[in-house]
C-alpha cells in the first residue's frame, strides 16, 4: 500500500479524530518512569502509547507530505513513531 492511498483513507472529513488523546506539549507531565507493571510520568499520570512504524521509502518524502502524515498521525492518536529500516538506507 502506498502512502498517497493511506492519505486517501483518511480524509479530514473523516469522523474519527482522537486528537483530544494527545496531550501536549511533549514533556509536561516529566519524566517517563516505570510504576508497578505499567508506565507512569513523573507527577503520577499513567503514560499510554499509541504507535506506529514507519519504514523504508516511506521515511524519506517531501515537506508537504510530512506534514499530512504528521496530521493524519495526530488525528489517530498516535503519540509514538519508531522509524524502523533507517540504517538500511
Amino acid at each position: 500500500m502506498t502512502g498517497a492511498l493511506v492519505l486517501a483513507i483518511f480524509l479530514p472529513s473523516t469522523i474519527s479524530d482522537n486528537r483530544g488523546l494527545l496531550d501536549p506539549p511533549a514533556g509536561k507531565h516529566g519524566f517517563l518512569t516505570v510504576k508497578g507493571e505499567g508506565f507512569a510520568f513523573e507527577d503520577g499520570k499513567p503514560a499510554r502509547f499509541v504507535g506506529v512504524t514507519i519504514a523504508k521509502d516511506s521515511i524519506f518524502v517531501d515537506k508537504e507530505t510530512i506534514e499530512k502524515v504528521a496530521d493524519l498521525l495526530a488525528r489517530l492518536g498516535v503519540n509514538l513513531v519508531r522509524f524502523h529500516h533507517l540504517d538500511d538506507t
